[in-house]
């Protein structure tokens, strides 16, 4: 294979890659991050007894949101929470990729 056709294969399949890498949707590790970042921060205000904590998020979908910028995923969230207990729970988050990273919004 000469250089240039080799040089031309690596630059199509990095130009592959960095698409990927932008296309769309939140992954579940993103999905998850985002949720333990938001719990922490209110576990971080309550007192020990009050805490909640995240087993596990399982992101089942996500379709571009057609009122404004973002996704909406559904997702399966398995936490214990006070007065509650262990719960495994589907719900929707709106997920808005932005400066720092992707973030829920309400």
């Amino acid at each position: 294979m000469s250089h240039t056709r080799f040089a031309t294969l690596i630059s199509s399949l990095l130009l592959v890659l960095a698409l990927a890498g932008c296309s769309g949707e939140p992954s579940s590790g993103d999905i998850e991050k985002v949720v333990k970042a938001d719990v922490e921060k209110v576990n971080q205000q309550v007192p020990e007894s009050m805490k909640t904590e995240v087993h596990a998020v399982k992101k089942i979908s996500c379709v571009e949101a057609k009122e404004s910028a973002g996704y909406n995923c559904d997702v399966e969230i398995d936490v214990t929470a006070p007065m509650v207990g262990r719960n495994k729970s589907v719900g929707q988050i709106r997920m808005v990729k932005g400066s720092d990273g992707w973030v829920a919004t309400r």
